[in-house]
């Protein structure tokens, strides 16, 4: 299994039976921003399969110098809202999908 795969599997892991992730082991960790997104990809296509279902939307963040600099990033991102059914969620109701990329 390749590392986008292995930190896919990681995340979809944790976010099904609802286990906090704190980070991703360093050896399957994406070290850059396009990385990142390949394995949110990964766990899309994954989540798809499941009680999460396919992706409804996107929303953006982090989009002005101020809020980059004052949570130490250097580039806006996207997270994926999907009609989830969870522990922590009422029935299809749809929730973020920010921690899809693992970055620590």
């Amino acid at each position: 299994m390749d590392r986008t795969l292995a930190a896919a599997e990681a995340v979809v892991s944790a976010r099904r039976s609802g286990t906090p992730l704190d980070t991703l082991p360093s050896a399957i960790k994406p070290q850059t921003v396009v990385e990142g997104y390949c394995v949110q990809k990964a766990v899309h296509e994954r989540l798809a399969q499941t009680e999460w279902g396919h992706i409804i939307g996107y929303k953006i963040g982090c989009t002005t110098a101020v809020m980059q600099q004052y949570l130490g990033i250097s580039h806006p991102w996207q997270a994926a809202w999907s009609p989830v059914r969870g522990p922590d969620c009422s029935d299809r109701e749809p929730r973020p999908d920010a921690m899809a990329c693992g970055w620590g």
